[in-house]
């Protein structure tokens, strides 16, 4: 699960992708390891099409459709890897924001 940000779109959303390309897939890595049942994979799938569109994600949004089409998180995956993306989107949200509008 690697996104990458090509030059003619490296705005919020291109920025917030390059630093889910380092984040999320670190988690996922991990996780690939211990195995993930198709709809983690899902999950994660959605998660990631949702920080490429809005360049970022709150665990809020986890809880709202289309995440809750199939379930609710906590159904897919244990407290520790919920905690895991909750560490991983606020380092996104803070990676997507401008050099100049972080400080």
């Amino acid at each position: 699960m690697t996104v990458s940000c090509q030059a003619s779109v490296c705005g919020r959303p291109g920025r917030a992708a390059t630093g889910l390309a380092g984040g999320l897939s670190s988690v996922n890595s991990a996780w690939i390891e211990r195995g993930l049942t198709s709809r983690q994979t899902h999950f994660l799938d959605l998660i990631v099409d949702f920080i490429a569109k809005n360049g970022w994600i709150r665990m809020q949004h986890l809880y709202k459709a289309p995440f809750t089409d199939r379930g609710l998180i906590d159904d897919f995956f244990t407290d520790e890897e919920i905690e895991e993306l909750r560490v991983v989107f606020r380092t996104l949200r803070t990676r997507a924001e401008p050099a100049d509008l972080a400080a």
